[in-house]
Parts: structure tokens; C-alpha cells; sequence
């Protein structure tokens, strides 16, 4: 109901502008927007739901957190491999670019490449910082606390780690280094298909607003 109503629609105008700069030449404005319309929607969609999302949280039991604890190990490893190693790691980050530009020269490769370090224990700390809020989040949950859970829910941040937090801002700015490094090297092919991707996403959350609500 809150995409429909108000997410999609604040988006949208948002998306239009992102497009409208790429399409001008303003390739790092247009990055640097994206980013925080990434932020800023995760953020919004979370206090929509928090309502639910708590009400849920509520209601679980010793079996759904013994559950949920399986599922988190199992699931650690996928998510945080390419923390394995600085060349995983590389190949992780060019896999992102390359979805967005298209295939990389070797020239880009290499400035990609040349952005992007594996940091000190960086799958460690990852882990361990998911590890710390699940067993927080459950126990809160199964405590009934909900002004810790509400807490919580109107910033997670509030529980991530200092070296979660250190190692999340050194990454995105590795990710912006590499952005600058290739940004004035795309061809035109590549610039084209950023913008065909954003037109496409734009076409399909029109699709699904009323018109009155665009």
C-alpha cells in the first residue's frame, strides 16, 4: 500500500532526474543521486513497514529464532564471499560495473581494480556484526520488548559494530574511486545502456501507479 501510494510516486520524479542528468553528461551527479535514492527509498520502505514488521517480531517463538539462526549460518558464507579474498573481491565489484555499463575494456578493468582493496578481517567483521544484531533482534523479540525493537527498527544502525561501520564507509568509497576512475572512459555504447536500464525501470513503476498518483 506504501509503495503504491507514496513510495513509487516519490521515487519516480526521483528517477526521472537521475536519468535526465546522465543523459546531459552529468555522469557523477547522476551516481551520486542514485545513491542516495537507494538510501533514502531502503529507509523510507523500512519505517513504513516498521508497524508490521514489529507486530511480527512479536509474535515469534524459541522454535521460529532456532529457525531463523539456521538459516542465518547457512546463509553467511554466500553473502559475504567475496570477502574470501582480494581477487574475489575485485572480480565481485567488476561484476557490479559490468552490469550496469556493459562489458569493460582493460583499461577499466584496471581502474577498477586498482580502487578496490579486501580490507583487515573484512568477512570477520561482516559476519559478526549479523551474528551481534540477530541474537539482539531475537532476544528482543522473544523478551516482547518492543522499545528496543522499535528502537532498532527506526535505525539499525544504531547496532552495527564501530568496525562494521568504519569497514561500510570504506567500501563506499572505494566503489566512488572506482565510479570516478572509469566514469570519463565509457564509450557511448556504455553511457546508452545506463540510460536504456533507466528508462526501463521507469516504464515499469509507471505501469503500476494510477496516472493521478504520478
Amino acid at each position: 500500500h506504501w509503495l503504491n501510494s507514496e513510495g513509487i510516486p516519490g521515487i519516480l520524479p526521483e528517477l526521472k532526474e537521475i536519468k535526465a542528468l546522465w543523459d546531459t553528461g552529468q555522469l557523477l551527479p547522476a551516481i551520486d543521486h542514485m545513491e542516495m535514492l537507494v538510501d533514502n527509498s531502503a529507509e523510507q520502505l523500512l519505517q513504513a513497514a516498521e508497524p508490521e514488521i514489529k507486530r511480527f517480531l512479536l509474535t515469534l517463538d524459541e522454535e521460529n529464532a532456532n529457525h531463523f539462526r539456521h538459516y542465518n549460518s547457512r546463509k553467511l558464507e554466500e553473502w559475504y564471499e567475496h570477502t574470501q579474498s582480494q581477487e574475489i573481491k575485485i572480480e565481485h565489484e567488476l561484476a557490479q560495473f559490468t552490469r550496469w555499463f556493459g562489458r569493460l575494456n582493460n583499461d577499466q578493468v584496471e581502474r577498477v581494480s586498482d580502487s578496490i582493496s579486501l580490507l583487515p578481517n573484512e568477512g570477520d567483521v561482516y559476519r559478526e556484526n549479523n551474528r551481534v544484531w540477530t541474537e539482539r533482534m531475537l532476544a528482543a523479540s522473544l523478551a516482547r520488548n518492543e522499545q528496543v525493537l522499535e528502537a532498532w527498527l527506526e535505525d539499525p544502525s544504531n547496532w552495527w559494530s564501530p568496525e562494521y561501520r568504519a569497514q561500510r564507509s570504506a567500501n563506499r568509497k572505494q566503489f566512488q574511486l572506482a565510479a570516478q576512475g572509469i566514469i570519463d572512459t565509457l564509450s557511448s555504447k556504455q553511457r546508452r545502456k545506463v540510460s536504456k536500464r533507466l528508462g526501463k525501470w521507469i516504464r515499469s513503476l509507471e505501469s503500476v501507479v494510477p496516472p493521478q498518483k504520478q
